[in-house]
């Protein structure tokens, strides 16, 4: 097992998890661990990879306990075998988690874009870019990642998702898609319902529910924001990160 520290602040470096001695960290700094492990070695099986849950303790700062959970790889999920209605997707976020389970039978292709970039890990180490309490929260541009160059709010997997506008009411809990003036121009960018929004109801493609992790929801939108680039006061001042989409599958029988 490998564990890998990534320290940032003024200077941003990465390094092994030293044993014993310290190191200087600037004022502000966040300290991000990472852990890679074989499951395989340990595991062999395959169907028990995604069942396990190793406990840790991290050495020093608050010496607080983490639990890790083991997934198997979704790079190889086959999409035309599962049951998009049972299917369901973990959003692993800085504030908590939130599952989602989806709507195939109003916005299939929706459902089935959503998931593969989630698979495909296009969601990992993404940013909420945009919260509007009693609103929605946006997330899914490529933008928002560690290094990128672009605008927050205008990225996209280069491609669109022909829209699928159908009878699901835009209410707390409601996972839908952004697009920009087009109807057609949907691609990664999604939104999670805070409030009520008849407005967008027919006019934005809702693919999904929250079914678990409201209160995460509520606590990323409880986090104050500033005027972003476009004038509206919806820029968190803090990472909202989204670490990872974990799709759990199920599969057509």
């Amino acid at each position: 097992m490998e564990i890998e520290s990534a320290i940032d602040g003024a200077k941003s470096t990465t390094l092994r998890e030293p044993v014993g001695g310290t190191i200087k960290v600037a004022a502000g700094a966040s300290i991000r661990r990472t852990i890679t492990i074989d499951t395989a070695k340990y595991w062999p099986e395959a169907s028990l990879r995604g069942k396990r849950q190793i406990a840790l303790k991290w050495v020093g700062l608050t010496g607080a306990e983490a639990t890790v959970r083991i997934v198997s790889d979704q790079h190889d999920l086959d999409l035309t075998k599962l049951d998009y209605t049972k299917t369901k997707v973990r959003l692993i976020t800085s504030k908590g988690e939130i599952v989602i389970g989806f709507l195939p039978e109003v916005a299939p292709r929706h459902v089935e874009n959503f998931v593969k970039l989630s698979k495909d890990g296009f969601y990992d180490g993404t940013r909420f870019h945009r919260v509007v309490k009693g609103f929605m929260v946006q997330g899914g541009c490529p933008n928002t990642k560690r290094g990128a160059t672009g605008a927050p709010g205008t990225g996209s997997p280069g491609w669109t998702v022909r829209a699928e506008f159908n009878e699901t009411k835009h209410v707390k809990g409601v996972v839908s898609m952004a697009r920009a003036q087009g109807e057609d121009t949907a691609g990664s960018q999604f939104f999670l319902m805070h409030g009520e929004a008849p407005h967008l109801n027919g006019k934005y493609s809702a693919f999904a529910m929250i079914e678990q992790g409201i209160d995460v929801l509520d606590a990323i939108a409880d986090t104050p924001v500033i005027p972003s680039r476009m004038g509206e006061t919806s820029m968190p001042v803090e990472d909202l990160w989204l670490w990872a989409a974990v799709v759990e599958p199920n599969f057509k029988e």
